[in-house]
């Protein structure tokens, strides 16, 4: 459970000891629960038909219609690298005073084939297997959008 903001503003206020009230906070609206009433007609009027996840499907390519089907093993395995290279990647760039990229680009450029990779296919297997190495990484990242 989480402490209300009641006990947040007395902790802030520099009381001594926190207060023993415990209102229970909506983790997705932050709006305490006995108040609330229902969370989701509430959520529902604000957030009016948006889309989940819009910068990263932004980024995305038209694959006209097609809808990669991926294990959900795969889709978690990637999410659990994706947040750990980014973690890595924000503390490098905080280290270097350096600007954060933004997590839905992040996660765009996670599946970029690396120039290497791109340099060795084009010159052992041609420009076609440039393209589909390129496509591959499309469907990979339509497969992690609909995981």
């Amino acid at each position: 459970a989480t402490i209300g903001p009641g006990a947040a503003n007395e902790i802030r206020g520099g009381m001594d000891e926190p207060s023993t009230a415990k209102t229970v906070l909506c983790p997705r609206c932050n709006i305490a629960l006995d108040k609330a009433g229902n969370i989701d007609e509430r959520l529902a009027q604000g957030m009016k038909k948006r889309l989940p996840c819009t910068g990263y499907r932004m980024l995305l390519p038209n694959l006209m219609g097609y809808r990669p089907d991926r294990p959900r093993d795969w889709v978690l395995r990637c999410m659990r690298a994706i947040v750990k290279a980014k973690r890595r990647a924000d503390l490098s760039a905080e280290r270097n005073r350096q600007p954060r990229m933004r997590f839905p680009e992040f996660v765009y450029m996670w599946y970029t084939p690396r120039p290497e990779r791109i340099s060795h296919l084009q010159a052992t297997e041609g420009a076609e297997a440039v393209m589909m190495a390129k496509a591959e990484a499309d469907e990979n990242r339509w497969g992690l959008y609909y995981g």
